[in-house]
């Protein structure tokens, strides 16, 4: 493979630094999930891995408790876009999924521009599995299949870490495939696409990429998160879907966790789960923009609240 075969989607930065903390994103209303916050699932007791471009201390972020670094440049962060897909996944201050989850950081993309090698990629994978992570958030993309990262994919499946990862985004047609590597691996991985528009009236962003092996769309439309220096930022792109994706899935973790209940130990297991939820959206059951559907938060709530009811917790 070549030095630099792996880059970040082409996310859309809006507003930057003039954003300010109190503008929440419409893909995560507080209404929505202050109330399975309220019954103490936060993500606390579980471990989220971001695989990105890397880690610094953030108001919005907790202290990572480890920061790995496969690159060839230092740990400093050189583009916000890590913090960023953090923040989606376990933000504090009501910006991401999963407030009192964990966070390992993996620096995997270097430069300011955020791009790697498949080998950095792949080793992040393991990485995250050989930590504990429960999920390892992977918004990042390559045109050419690399077998150590599906290897890797299912070393993390082994370990009990599941990997979720960017659908990409380019767009989509309706014929041509458009997804990136890893999430165009069709196994071992969950592929995110993006949606936008009002929140209960979304429809597939119109820059998310499509394709057989996507799984689910997720907001991905002007995202709130972390930037650089301290700083708050929105965010568009399947890079912005895939870590409230995440969120959601230690979201689960924890109620299965706490009911005494197994997790999934494939990743179809975890694609059923969330099948259950997903709003049917585009054609008529399974599309290559869409996936298996929708997943609002309004539905993730709703099904964590009927287990915490059913199981007496």
């Amino acid at each position: 493979m070549s030095s630099y075969d792996v880059t970040l989607p082409p996310d859309l930065l809006v507003g930057g630094l003039s954003v300010q903390l109190g503008a929440t994103p419409w893909t995560l209303p507080p209404s929505v999930m202050k109330p399975i916050w309220d019954r103490g699932i936060t993500g606390a007791g579980t471990l989220g891995a971001v695989i990105d471009t890397g880690y610094e201390d953030h108001r919005v972020l907790p202290k990572a408790v480890d920061y790995l670094n496969f690159t060839n440049e230092s740990s400093r962060l050189r583009n916000s876009h890590g913090i960023h897909c953090a923040s989606s996944m376990l933000g504090r201050e009501g910006i991401g999924a999963a407030p009192r989850a964990n966070l390992l950081a993996i620096k995997v993309l270097a430069g300011t521009g955020g791009s790697g090698s498949s080998d950095w990629i792949a080793k992040g994978f393991r990485a995250a599995a050989d930590a504990g992570a429960d999920v390892v958030s992977a918004s990042l993309g390559g045109g050419s299949p690399y077998m150590p990262t599906k290897d890797a994919l299912a070393y993390c499946i082994s370990k009990g870490c599941l990997p979720v990862a960017a659908a990409g985004n380019s767009g989509f047609n309706g014929r041509n495939n458009t997804i990136g590597y890893p999430a165009k691996f069709d196994q071992n991985v969950l592929a995110i696409g993006a949606t936008q528009g009002p929140y209960d009236n979304q429809r597939i962003a119109s820059f998310s990429s499509g394709g057989r092996e996507i799984d689910f769309a997720v907001g991905g439309h002007q995202i709130l998160g972390a930037l650089a220096g301290n700083q708050m930022g929105i965010m568009s792109g399947t890079s912005m879907s895939t870590p409230l994706f995440s969120g959601f899935v230690l979201l689960a973790i924890e109620v299965l966790r706490l009911a005494g209940r197994p997790r999934p130990t494939t990743y179809q297991g975890w694609k059923d789960i969330f099948k259950n939820i997903a709003r049917d959206s585009g054609q008529p059951g399974f599309d290559q923009s869409f996936g298996n559907g929708i997943i609002y938060p309004t539905d993730i709530a709703k099904l964590l609240t009927n287990a915490l009811d059913a199981w007496g917790l």
